[in-house]
């Protein structure tokens, strides 16, 4: 049913909006750098990925959601730390072209 999946994604953007509400200030207290704060982000994101696939195996919803809402505040916190970490090793003569071919590759997926 489509109502459920517009629930789906709307509890992703939930967790990836309290990700970076919660999680992404404390990273900052901890004077965590950018580039450990996305490798942080990313490996919760990979491991949310992980358990959605095994999740399937226990043909269990709640575990399915839970798991894709854990992948989607990682990909929040590595969201959040990825401009940070781009902007760390480009100049600014050139910075513009990159963020926006980033950003052309992360909309063709």
């Amino acid at each position: 049913n489509t109502l459920y999946v517009g629930f789906v994604f709307m509890g992703s953007a939930v967790a990836m909006l309290l990700a970076n509400l919660l999680i992404v200030p404390k990273l900052r207290e901890k004077e965590v750098s950018a580039i450990r704060a996305t490798a942080l982000g990313g490996t919760i994101n990979g491991m949310g990925i992980a358990a959605l696939g095994l999740s399937g195996l226990g043909k269990n919803v709640h575990t399915s959601l839970v798991a894709v809402w854990f992948a989607s505040a990682g990909l929040g916190i590595l969201m959040a730390n990825a401009a940070a970490v781009t902007a760390a090793f480009t100049s600014t003569e050139n910075r513009g072209k990159i963020f926006g071919l980033i950003q052309a590759y992360q909309n063709w997926g």
